[in-house]
C-alpha cells in the first residue's frame, strides 16, 4: 500500500517532467493530450485508494 500511495503523490510531478521532456520534440498539442490521458486513468485509482468509507 505504501507503493501506490508514492505514486499517487509523486504521479503529477512525474507526468509535469514527462511533459516537459518530450514536449519540444512532440509539439504543443500531444503532451496536453498525454497528460489528459495519464489524469483520467489515474482519477480513479487515486479515489479509490483515498476512500476510507
Amino acid at each position: 500500500m505504501e507503493t501506490v500511495r508514492w505514486i499517487i503523490s509523486t504521479a503529477p510531478e512525474i507526468s509535469l517532467r514527462l511533459a516537459i521532456a518530450i514536449g519540444p520534440l512532440l509539439g504543443v498539442a500531444v503532451p496536453y493530450a498525454v497528460g489528459n490521458v495519464l489524469l483520467t486513468v489515474l482519477g480513479p485509482i487515486v479515489v479509490a485508494a483515498t476512500h476510507t468509507g
